[in-house]
């Protein structure tokens, strides 16, 4: 894209603001997490980083996040007063905000996040989005993981009804992480959308093309294929999602280690030991944990591995067989055997809760724009 005349774009659409990514710890029971709205910015401070044609129209409120190259402004319609938030983006590397723009401008889903106006000033693109309050589902999982199951499943179903629409028009995300999945409110029920388009890709044959650029993303999510560096296809979205759906069950991520290389042999591998019962021969790592006495215990908290062991087996049992059988088909080492995403919104674990919410198949969103 590279810099280019000031021009202002207008679009049909509107989106929530994209994330800042953050590194997951291996698990959060004991970790505390606040979701916090910056404080607000004076119209000085805030106003002086936006362009005068931008502000003109949009009132700066305050700062939502920053990152390296871009950051999140909560803003207000000087006219309508309607909320909004602004990404903006300082386009160096114009690649991929181009291929965001061309992403949003393509979809209209619910459960995706939508682009309301682009205004091109320099190298900086400002993107307006529909403002998402209800923060990411990254600050849910601090808060509260594990969630409950039905929860677990509402927001597994939304995300891949998301999905199922973008990989019908032949898009994947390629950064799929709960840094990316935002709440519209604070609102117990509140829908979710899937957001940051930077990393995505939308190759222009039909089918289920290969691709073969590396797109990076956070490696706890990636799948086989992307840490192998072999072609993949849209399918590296939903070991992405089998992954979200561990994490939210468990409140762990299933394939955690002290060091990189380590995780990415554990992702190759894509062995789930903790998803199935411990074998006859092997003593319970609960009962076993409940018979130290407590001087040993301050023993046995020196050996992580053992207790990451302890506590992926004591989640695991709160878990239905219905979601670990949806565990097992999203996390196949091979991506053909990989559930769909149009597949997964037929399991009787995502339907019971499709029915009660209503979630909207892209079927139904395709017939509701004609």
């Amino acid at each position: 894209m590279g810099c280019r005349p000031s021009k202002i774009v207008d679009e049909t659409e509107s989106v929530s603001a994209g994330s800042v990514q953050t590194v997951l710890r291996p698990h959060y029971q004991q970790r505390k997490h606040q979701v916090r709205w910056a404080k607000e910015a004076s119209s000085h401070s805030g106003s002086s980083r936006v362009d005068p044609r931008v502000s003109a129209k949009y009132a700066v409120k305050a700062v939502l996040a920053k990152g390296r190259f871009s950051r999140v402004l909560r803003v207000e319609n000087r006219l309508s007063k309607q909320p909004y938030a602004i990404k903006v983006i300082e386009a160096r590397d114009g690649s991929h905000v181009e291929t965001e723009l061309a992403v949003l401008r393509r979809v209209r889903h619910p459960n995706v996040v939508r682009l309301d106006e682009v205004f091109f000033v320099g190298c900086r693109v400002y993107m307006v989005m529909e403002l998402a309050t209800g923060g990411t589902l990254l600050d849910k999982v601090e808060m509260c993981a594990p969630f409950v199951e039905a929860e677990a499943a509402r927001v597994i179903g939304m995300v891949a009804c998301g999905l199922a629409h973008l990989h019908d028009l032949g898009i994947a995300h390629r950064n799929l992480q709960p840094a990316n999945v935002l709440y519209a409110n604070p609102g117990a029920g509140a829908k979710v959308m899937i957001a940051d388009f930077g990393k995505a890709s939308a190759p222009r044959s039909g089918g289920e093309a290969y691709m073969h650029t590396a797109c990076g993303g956070e490696l706890h999510y990636m799948a086989p294929e992307l840490v192998g560096h072999r072609p993949y296809t849209r399918a590296v979205d939903m070991w992405a999602l089998g992954v979200i759906a561990c994490l939210l069950l468990t409140g762990m991520l299933p394939f955690h280690a002290d060091n990189d290389a380590d995780v990415m042999k554990l992702i190759q591998r894509a062995e789930l030991p903790a998803l199935e019962r411990l074998s006859s021969d092997e003593s319970s790592p609960e009962a076993e944990y409940s018979s130290v006495s407590s001087l040993a215990l301050q023993q046995v908290l020196r050996f992580r591995d053992k207790l990451a062991k302890i506590d992926l087996w004591m989640g695991w049992e709160r878990v239905s067989e219905e979601a670990k059988c949806v565990i097992r088909q999203l996390l196949q080492s091979n991506p053909k055997q990989r559930l769909r995403a149009a597949e997964l919104l037929d399991h009787p674990w995502v339907l019971r809760t499709m029915a009660a919410d209503a979630v909207r198949r892209p079927s139904q969103v395709r017939s509701a724009l004609h």
